[in-house]
């Protein structure tokens, strides 16, 4: 699993390089249906948090799971925020990836911290 992880994160589909972060990242999950499912203000939130960081890294284009010239340039740009590519592929992985690098990185993301501060309520 360490393998797995340390290659996925390497090309930007994680956001750690931690064995456990799939395991985290399902957990995420879990977290997302439950706060935003129950709390329309904590859900409005996540989505504008969202729509700001990925209009900030992939702007107006359509996320895209094809290795291509665009989206190794997109993957740059996640990097460049310390998170990961695709957590940006809608609100649900946004939030999964968010608390999988949170509880998984020695350094979490800017974005994994106000995602984490968002669903605590603060």
């Amino acid at each position: 699993m360490k393998e797995i992880a340390e290659i996925n994160n390497k090309w930007g589909g994680w956001s750690s390089n931690n064995t456990f972060h799939s395991v985290y990242h399902e957990l995420g999950h879990a977290v997302y249906r439950e706060k935003c499912a129950m709390n329309s203000e904590i859900s409005e939130k996540i989505v504008d948090l969202y729509s700001k960081k990925y209009y900030n890294i992939i702007g107006n284009n359509q996320w895209t799971k094809n290795i291509n010239a665009n989206s190794i340039k997109w993957i740059s740009n996640a990097k460049k925020e310390n998170f990961s590519y695709y957590g940006l592929r809608n609100e649900n992985e946004f939030v999964a990836e968010a608390i999988a690098q949170y509880f998984c990185s020695d350094n979490p993301s800017d974005i994994s911290k106000e995602v984490v501060k968002i669903l605590l309520g603060e």
